[in-house]
Parts: C-alpha cells; sequence; structure tokens
C-alpha cells in the first residue's frame, strides 16, 4: 500500500500529477502524519515528527489553529505550527502547487457560499469590493489576505490582519470560534490533499533541512539531525553560534543572560566554554574511535545552546512580566531557573542521547557525564527516499 511507506522527498511533485488518487484515499480519521500513515512507523521522518509531539500542549495535528495573547501571540496553523514568516511560506508554497490550491480554494469557497452569513466579515476582513460572496470574489478575496503585503512591508497582510483583530476578538482564531478563516482555513488543509501538502511542507522545510544543516558539519546521528530540525522550526537562532562555532573549529562559550527587572540586574554569572575542535579531556571513552565521539560531542554543543537560549527567552519573559506589574512566585523562580528544557527537547535526549551521555546535565553551564562507549545512533534519510522514487515512479505508471 502506497501510504504504509510514503515519505516526503517527493510529495509536493505526487500530490502534482496524482490529486485525484489523493481524494481517493481515506485519511479522514486520523490528524497528523505518523497516524495517517504518511510517515511510516519506526522511519526517521516519523521518529523527529513524534519528537514534535513530546507533550499534550503540543497539539502538532492538521487541523491546529491557535492565537494565545500572552503565551503564544501570532496566529499559528496547522501539524507545521507555522506562524508569521513560516505561515506567510507555507501558503505561497501551497500557492505554487496548482492541484493543491484549487483544492485548497474549492473547499473553502464552497463552504463560505453556503454560509451567506459570514458574507459581510469576509467581505470586510479580505478588503475586496463586493456585495456578495460567489467563486470569483471567494478566490479574490482569500488571495487578498492570504498572498498580500501588508503596508509595512516586512509583515504579510494575514498577519497585520490577525494581530489586528485579535486585540478586540483575542479568542477569534482558538477552539471554539465561529469566525469564518478557522472554519474556513481548517476545513481546507484538513482534506486528504490538504493532509499530503502539509505533511511534504513541514518534512522539506524543517526535517530535511536539519538533515542538510547536519551533513555540512559532518552530524549524522539521529540525535543531531533531531536538534537542529527543532532548530529550524523554533529558529535558526536559537544554535546559530553554536553551528558557526563548529563549522570553523572554534570554542563556543554558552553563558547565561543576565536579566533586568525594573532597575534591577539579575546575574546568574554561570557560563562554560564547550571546545568544539576536540572532546573534553575528561568525558573521552577510550574504547570508542575518538572522531565518533567527537560527532556526538557537536550533538551536545547544539543541544546545550538551544537549551540555553530557550532557557533565557523564558527568564527574559518572566523578567518583563515582573517590570509590567505582575507578580507571583512562578515567575520569580523562573528568573534564575537554569535547568528549563523545553519538552520536546527532553524527548531528544531520552530517546538519542541518554545511552551515550547519561540524564541531561543540570543546566546548559554544565557538562554531560563521561561517553558510554555507546556511539549515537547514525540516521539519514536517503533510504527512504529511494523507497519513495521508486514508488512514486510505479504510481505514475
Amino acid at each position: 500500500m502506497f501510504f504504509q511507506k510514503f515519505n516526503f522527498a517527493l510529495l509536493l511533485c505526487f500530490i502534482s500529477f496524482s490529486d485525484a488518487y489523493a481524494e481517493n484515499i481515506v485519511l479522514s480519521n486520523c490528524n497528523d502524519p505518523v497516524s495517517c500513515g504518511i510517515y511510516e512507523q519506526g522511519t526517521t521522518l516519523a521518529k523527529i515528527a513524534d519528537n514534535f509531539n513530546s507533550g499534550s500542549a503540543s497539539k502538532r495535528i492538521f487541523s491546529e489553529m491557535h492565537y494565545y495573547i500572552g503565551r503564544d501571540p501570532h496566529l499559528t496553523i496547522g501539524f507545521g505550527h507555522w506562524a508569521r514568516k513560516g505561515l506567510d511560506g507555507f501558503f505561497h508554497t501551497m500557492y505554487r502547487n496548482t492541484n493543491v490550491w484549487s483544492n485548497f480554494i474549492g473547499t473553502a469557497c464552497s463552504w463560505l457560499i453556503e454560509h451567506p452569513e459570514h458574507y459581510i466579515e469576509f467581505i470586510k476582513d479580505t478588503g475586496i469590493d463586493a456585495d456578495f460572496i460567489d467563486s470569483n470574489s471567494c478566490r479574490d478575496g482569500l488571495l487578498n489576505l492570504l498572498l498580500g503585503k501588508a503596508i509595512n512591508k516586512n509583515k504579510s497582510k494575514l498577519e497585520s490582519w490577525s494581530n489586528t483583530i485579535t486585540k478586540e476578538r483575542p479568542n477569534v482564531f482558538n477552539e471554539g470560534s465561529d469566525h469564518w478563516f478557522r472554519k474556513v482555513v481548517t476545513l481546507s488543509i484538513t482534506t486528504n490533499s490538504g493532509k499530503l501538502f502539509q505533511a511534504a511542507h513541514w518534512a522539506n522545510s524543517v526535517a530535511s533541512s536539519g538533515e542538510k544543516k547536519a551533513k555540512v558539519i559532518e552530524l549524522h546521528s539521529l540525535g543531531g539531525i533531531a536538534t537542529l530540525a527543532s532548530a529550524d522550526s523554533s529558529g535558526w537562532g536559537t544554535v546559530k553560534h553554536a553551528y558557526n562555532a563548529i563549522l570553523h573549529k572554534k570554542p563556543r562559550v554558552i553563558k547565561h543572560k543576565d536579566i533586568k527587572v525594573r532597575d534591577k540586574i539579575i546575574s546568574i554569572g554561570k557560563s562554560l566554554s564547550y571546545p568544539t575542535f576536540t572532546v573534553p579531556a575528561d568525558l573521552v571513552n577510550h574504547t570508542v574511535e575518538l572522531q565518533v565521539q567527537l560527532s556526538d560531542w557537536h550533538a551536545v554543543v547544539l543541544w546545550q545552546e538551544y537549551r540555553s537560549y530557550k532557557t533565557d527567552e523564558r527568564r527574559t519573559k518572566a523578567a518583563n512580566d515582573l517590570g509590567s506589574g505582575q507578580t507571583s512566585d512562578r515567575l520569580n523562580k523562573r528568573l534564575d531557573d537554569l535547568s528549563y528544557t523545553r519538552s520536546r527537547m527532553k524527548n531528544i535526549w531520552n530517546r538519542y542521547f541518554f545511552k551515550t551521555w547519561g540524564p541531561i546535565p543540570k543546566d546548559a553551564a554544565t557538562f554531560p557525564t563521561k561517553h558510554s562507549g555507546i556511539a549515537m545512533m547514525i540516521s539519514s534519510l536517503e533510504e527512504e527516499l529511494k523507497i519513495l522514487n521508486k514508488l512514486a515512479e510505479y504510481e505514475k505508471n
């Protein structure tokens, strides 16, 4: 069965030449690429995707849409949690795939035409000049909102509009809302072709990118690839300095930031220099080839860099909340909490680092335990690509 082994490399091409086939398969009772069988259980891609669904709050599902004031203040859509420029890229990539875009517009406009109670709001939100909604005005309105540029050219029209509307209606995009945009978009991106497109776009923009960047620094472990995929999803700034240090064989000093609360500076004063051209002498295991250990060590450096970035980001937010007048023991504790680790990064460490480097270090300014002598699991997407190429060629005939 094609979708039992389906993978990402040619998925966009497959949708292009076989959209009719895509609409005949049944993906209606599943809500993520692994449970749908788009990523086969046990493959590298399925494992990386599963890391992102590491907690109940992750909600990495095809039908996801939210805009949480304070906690996650951006319109966020789909399995990939696309937001801001990522969301702009999501819709522009969809637009370039004629079959997927046609399916999206057809599904969206059918619903809108059948629900005239949303006409006035749709016309206002999309900025089109129309008195009613038909297939043409609907298409033009969605094009304008989803692909247009705002007056501020640094933002898309969609981002600018979503930021404005949530000031008046904070939960307009969240679960339980009956706003036309939530109804239309969640419906249209969860058709068969919508789910396939989401799976392909995430794989190409996150998982594949993580592996490509790992290869540049000769990092082949699944833990390293998963860490870089996580960084690509969060923003490359989370690991940029450590990655460049590894690339240029320079030490990377990971230092926790001083945090300012009102007029008071809270200085942690914790930092640690991570060598990248060798493994620290007291962590070396002489039963394993040094080059293998060095690659494993580079994965640690990147993981710790990501952790320190997110820890300081959390501490800074707590400081800002306290500075704005909020008070709580929880916020105060966060100011000097260096042990924070994001759930998906815990998942990555416990799955791919633990057997080699032991438990998660207490903070980013602490080395892990000595290399156990068990090399980190090596992984690649290349074999999955070969399977996909053969199956895609078969489906053409």
